[in-house]
């Protein structure tokens, strides 16, 4: 009776440790998956992190979709800018009065350095960016901005950049 107790007990216990690694890990892989909310007519995806915010542009966030801080965002790796030439950011980007800080780059090859690369008929505002660092050397022909780098036929107003 007592090893039919503890065979029961051993696979309910291996049942539950498989269930929460499947749970944990389920959660793991979706720091990116960001929530919608709508203001007016239009929807926003919500940014609450800096893998979402990195995640602009990549996979099934796309650059013409509206994005809206939610928080404060400390970035802690060097910072690659949302859109170029080839892919341009064409949606909206409210930064809702939060800010993001520790925007750093050192690219040697990119051609648009700032947040935003390049953004074109899109609108960027509200945004708050404190302690940026960019370093454009190494070429001719580069857009820098701290906000946008280059906009063509877009937005951008409301916007503060700080040490």
């Amino acid at each position: 009776m007592k090893s039919l107790f503890r065979g029961v007990l051993v696979l309910l216990l291996g049942i539950m440790i498989a269930v929460s690694t499947e749970v944990v890990s389920a959660k793991a892989l979706k720091t990116t998956d960001m929530q919608t909310t709508t203001i007016g007519k239009k929807t926003y995806y919500i940014i609450k992190t800096e893998e979402q915010l990195r995640s602009i542009g990549k996979g099934k966030y796309a650059m013409s979709y509206n994005y809206i801080l939610d928080t404060n965002i400390s970035l802690t790796q060097e910072w690659v800018a949302i859109g170029d030439d080839k892919s341009p950011f064409t949606g909206s980007f409210n930064g809702n009065g939060f800010t993001i800080s520790n925007l750093k780059t050192n690219s040697k090859t990119a051609k648009y350095i700032g947040l935003f690369g390049y953004v074109e008929e899109g609108t960027i505002y509200n945004v708050t960016l404190k302690n940026v660092h960019i370093d454009s050397a190494g070429g001719k022909g580069k857009h820098v901005g701290a906000v946008v780098a280059l906009c063509l036929d877009g937005k951008v107003y409301d916007n503060v950049v700080t040490k």
